[in-house]
């Protein structure tokens, strides 16, 4: 038996498997972008002219309710012929102002309120902003498995003796790879952002909201519920004034700009009536109106020392700059001691200079002295009222020094006013502004329905030939003053004091002379004015005018004459003509006697007679007598003329 050797099993190496790492890839989402938004800018369609209408409305409902009150409530006679003369030239006014917001589609305010309809200012769109994406999921980390292959090899018996030994199969080596396989995860994209929205165009959302507070005077009563309602009237008229100036130069609506011009000269004579009569009564108010009075002086003659053309206009302006400042040094004075705060210029009064300063040439020299006859009557009057029956022992001393110095300024004023001859244009301006003016106390004051009608006669045809001058004006850059003229301003101061038939007869014979003036005035710049658009308007009016004056002759031959005994004192007219009216007997003009430039008409007078009407410088036209004597009428440096045998009326033509 042959003894084999044991076989040796080799064992197999297997080979170390090797895994792939995996990687994860993170997810990156989209940004959103948001579209912004871009709002329409909105359009404001609540116009300066429509804000004017409602505003002026307003006004005149607050004017017109605390006169109403006034009228009842008033003490003295002046405060109440004034809330009675706000009540009618406001509800006049404010109709006006009905039909012009009318056409303009314009709503007023009822009872306080008034909103304007119009167009807002749109809010800018701004888009929202997208919303960032999602960030993607990291990816799952693999894990690979590689198996080793190599199988051992088997073991070999070598033997010579008998039997045999298998050696052991060698054991399959195995070896496990590690590693990681390659992620397959995609992060999810971003979700994309929400595009902004687009804003919306503005609409309608503005309003203007006018609140009519009823200024009434409040709880005192007697002297100091007239002083306290004049002090409220000076202030309103102050802010009207004002507002109406900046308004008579818009160019954006001419329908308004005629309005504001047409009526200035109305609502300037109720600001200055209202200071005189608030500082004829109450010595706080004389104070603070005279020393702005001062205030105004100064800031005008100072500019008229410069753009003046007449040498005597820039002597006068020199002396009210010198006098005025002195003046004004003793009200400061006066004011301390009474602890009363003193005013600046107010906002009119800044409106007037500059609307003054927009002259030049003799068209300012005739402006500048109208402004001053104008604040001078009131002057004098409210500081011989306070020299006579003021209550303040200090502030009747100062007017009883200062009545004289100031009754110089309006002489000389007056005289100055008469002597300068304005071009044109400024003269028909002034003319039409002073037939409206008048015409509005006649609606108020009048008795006669002929009277009632002709007045508003001369508003429609004065208003629509004023318009068109105001248009031909304004297109050849020719400024026109909105002061009131002053001869108008003063037979309006004296026909506000009349009733019945006297007022009727005196506004009818004013308005003749007043016609027969702007006839003449009219017939010359239809032949000689140079400027051919004006030249052209002079004849196209003339035959208008003509008709005025033959109808107000007609008038005055109409009306009732007066009986003798009667007696009218103290005309005082400037740069025009002073009427008598149909008296028994006129004695004296001005307050002196004597019409200085302008036409001295004693008119009918039956079984009485008109005495001392002296006139220097213009026409006296005596009047038709029966029964009585007209004695004394002198006239310096023009002429005495008797009236047609076929008219009754003394009449008179004067140029200004």
């Amino acid at each position: 038996t042959g003894t084999g050797t044991t076989g040796t099993a080799t064992n197999g190496t297997g080979t170390t498997g090797t895994g792939t790492t995996g990687t994860a890839t993170t997810g990156t989402g989209t940004s959103g972008s948001g579209t912004t938004g871009t709002g329409t800018t909105g359009t404001t369609t609540a116009s300066a002219a429509a804000q004017f209408l409602t505003q002026s409305y307003q006004s005149g409902l607050t004017e017109i309710a605390a006169s109403q009150d006034a009228a009842q409530k008033a003490t003295t006679d002046d405060v109440r012929r004034f809330a009675d003369m706000m009540v009618a030239d406001h509800t006049n006014a404010n109709a006006q102002i009905s039909l012009l917001a009318k056409a303009a589609n314009v709503t007023l305010p009822g009872s306080g309120t008034s909103t304007t309809t119009g167009t807002s200012t749109g809010t800018s769109g701004t888009g929202t902003t997208g919303t960032t994406g999602t960030t993607g999921a990291t990816g799952t980390s693999g894990t690979g498995t590689t198996t080793g292959s190599t199988t051992g090899t088997s073991g070999t018996t070598t033997g010579t003796s008998t039997g045999s030994t298998t050696g052991t199969t060698g054991t399959t080596g195995t070896t496990t790879g590690t590693g990681t396989t390659t992620g397959t995860t995609t992060g999810t994209s971003g979700t994309t952002g929400t595009s902004g929205s687009t804003a919306t165009s503005g609409t309608g959302a503005a309003t203007t909201t006018q609140t009519g507070t009823q200024t009434q005077p409040a709880a005192p009563t007697g002297i100091d519920y007239d002083r306290t309602y004049m002090t409220q009237a000076v202030a309103l008229h102050d802010a009207t004034v004002a507002a109406f100036l900046s308004r008579a130069d818009a160019t954006d609506d001419t329908a308004t700009r005629d309005f504001a011009k047409n009526i200035l000269p109305l609502l300037a004579t109720h600001l200055a009536m209202a200071e005189e009569i608030s500082a004829s009564i109450d010595p706080a108010a004389y104070i603070s109106i005279a020393y702005r009075h001062g205030l105004k002086e100064i800031a005008l003659g100072t500019v008229a020392q410069t753009k003046a053309t007449d040498a005597a206009v820039k002597t006068y302006a020199a002396r009210m700059v010198k006098e005025h400042t002195a003046a004004n040094q003793l009200l400061t004075s006066l004011a301390q001691a009474k602890k009363i705060t003193l005013p600046s210029l107010s906002a009119a009064d800044q409106a007037m200079q500059a609307d003054l300063n927009r002259l030049s040439g003799k068209d300012f020299d005739k402006a500048y002295m109208s402004m001053n006859v104008i604040v001078h009557v009131g002057d004098v009057a409210a500081t011989q009222a306070q020299a006579d029956s003021g209550t303040d022992a200090e502030v009747k001393s100062f007017a009883a020094d200062n009545v004289d110095t100031l009754q110089s300024h309006l002489n000389e004023a007056k005289t100055l006013y008469d002597s300068l001859q304005p071009s044109f244009p400024v003269a028909a301006a002034a003319s039409n502004a002073g037939e409206q003016l008048l015409a509005y106390r006649a609606i108020q004051l009048g008795t006669n329905d002929a009277v009632k009608k002709f007045a508003l006669e001369m508003i429609a045809d004065h208003s629509k030939a004023a318009g068109t001058l105001f248009t031909l004006a304004a297109q050849q850059n020719i400024p026109l003053p909105n002061v009131p003229p002053a001869e108008f301003f003063l037979q309006h101061r004296e026909l506000s004091m009349l009733t019945g038939d006297e007022f009727d007869r005196r506004y009818a014979t004013f308005n003749v002379s007043a016609h027969q003036t702007a006839v003449a005035l009219f017939t010359t710049a239809s032949q000689s004015e140079t400027n051919s658009a004006f030249k052209d308007y002079a004849a196209t009016n003339l035959t208008v005018l003509q008709k005025h004056l033959t109808e107000a002759q007609q008038l005055v031959s109409s009306l009732p004459a007066a009986t003798g005994g009667s007696s009218t004192t103290g005309d005082t007219t400037t740069g025009g003509t002073t009427t008598g009216g149909t008296t028994g007997s006129t004695t004296g003009s001005d307050t002196s006697g004597t019409t200085t430039g302008g036409s001295s008409t004693g008119g009918d007078t039956t079984g009485g007679s008109t005495t001392g009407d002296t006139t220097t410088g213009g026409t006296t036209t005596g009047g038709t007598t029966t029964g009585g004597t007209t004695t004394g009428d002198t006239t310096t440096g023009g002429s005495t003329t008797a009236d047609p045998p076929a008219s009754t009326t003394t009449t008179a033509a004067t140029t200004m």
